[in-house]
């Protein structure tokens, strides 16, 4: 019987308890902001790449990340520059960049 009655009389004992205790009850909701630190960009793409089996779009690395298309097409065409991606062109004319690291189907021989 207590936990029913305590069940409809818990919000108003705590907020008299408050009270009592010096904390004033606030008619505005409070607001919380959680800062998170920003992925570095290299990282949201080798996740992105990792995850979609070695291909991604500068659309994909803004979508998942905190970057802009801008800043990761950029950075993507550092990449390829640096001969870690290459640059590819899917039959439906969207340029992809291919990670060969993290695709299943690319070839892994080795040569001696």
């Amino acid at each position: 019987m207590g936990s029913v009655y305590d069940f409809f009389t818990m919000t108003r004992q705590i907020e008299m308890a408050n009270f009592r205790a010096g904390y004033l009850a606030s008619s505005q909701p409070m607001e919380v902001t959680v800062r998170r630190e920003k992925e570095p960009l290299e990282r949201a793409i080798l996740r992105l790449a990792e995850k979609n089996g070695g291909r991604v779009t500068p659309a994909q690395v803004a979508a998942s990340s905190d970057w802009t298309i801008d800043q990761a097409q950029k950075h993507l065409d550092q990449l390829v520059r640096q001969n870690q991606f290459e640059m590819r062109v899917l039959r439906a004319g969207t340029v992809v960049y291919h990670f060969a690291e993290f695709d299943p189907s690319a070839d892994k021989e080795f040569e001696v």
